[in-house]
């Protein structure tokens, strides 16, 4: 019989019961990985588009930051799944800002992701923009993507990869309503078609997320913002994208 003296990651070590002969204490060689793989849970599906991502940032506006989840919306769903696959070299980081536009990114998104070393970064912007908040004067679709492209331009001689987000469908009648919030929902559509089809073009990754919550007001607090549930069905709409 032999009763354990102490336990490490490595090795068990042993000494005989009383009723041995002096058996010297003998060590019992353990693979150091066998016990931690067992014992550390699956990492969490990640997005296909962000797989090899190691520095991952978003820049946005509420709906990235989280706004209407206490949890932190999609965004976070993403960022514990990333950190999951390896916690000791994966970083990520929200840099979204409520109520800031596509435009208005270029301030200081490119600092940010510098001082950061972010090697992939996505894009989730461009309401505002149609809705001329943050100050700002309403925009066209046409208008925004050149700002889009302006900010891809920017980001992509530091940063390894963009990846883009198209908008959300959103309630028109009930942001007005509870938000003061006027968009045009033809140029909200307008935009998601025009973001699609320049990002096939041009070779870039882009995850559209308008079906996920089309005509589903009930998955939006205020016309405008995915409530929890909401926010988890985004986030596995962008797991299965490009699977």
């Amino acid at each position: 019989m032999f009763k354990i003296l102490e336990f490490s990651r490595a090795h068990f070590f042993i000494e005989p019961a009383p009723e041995s002969d002096g058996l010297a204490v003998q060590p019992l060689q353990v693979l150091a990985h066998t016990y931690t793989e067992r014992m550390k849970p699956a990492p969490a599906p990640v997005p296909s588009a962000f797989s090899s991502a190691t520095r991952l940032a978003i820049v946005g506006d509420s709906i990235a930051y989280g706004r209407s989840d206490p949890s932190g919306g999609w965004a976070q769903y993403l960022a514990a799944a990333h950190i999951s696959r390896d916690e000791l070299n994966n970083r990520f980081y929200n840099l979204a800002i409520p109520g800031k536009t596509l435009a208005g990114l270029h301030k200081y998104t490119p600092a940010e992701v510098a001082t950061r070393k972010v090697d992939t970064i996505i894009i989730s912007a461009g309401i505002n923009d149609l809705a001329g908040v943050d100050g700002s004067t309403p925009v066209t679709a046409e208008e925004l993507l050149e700002h889009l492209k302006n900010l891809c331009n920017q980001l992509e001689n530091g940063v390894g990869t963009v990846i883009l987000l198209t908008p959300l469908w959103l309630d028109h009648i009930a942001a007005r309503q509870q938000m003061g919030f006027n968009v045009v929902p033809a140029q909200v559509k307008k935009y998601r078609n025009l973001l699609v089809t320049w990002a096939d073009e041009t070779q870039h990754t882009v995850i559209d997320l308008y079906p996920v919550l089309e005509n589903r007001p009930e998955r939006l607090v205020d016309g405008v913002h995915p409530d929890p549930e909401g926010h988890r069905l985004i986030w596995e709409s962008m797991i299965a994208a490009n699977d």
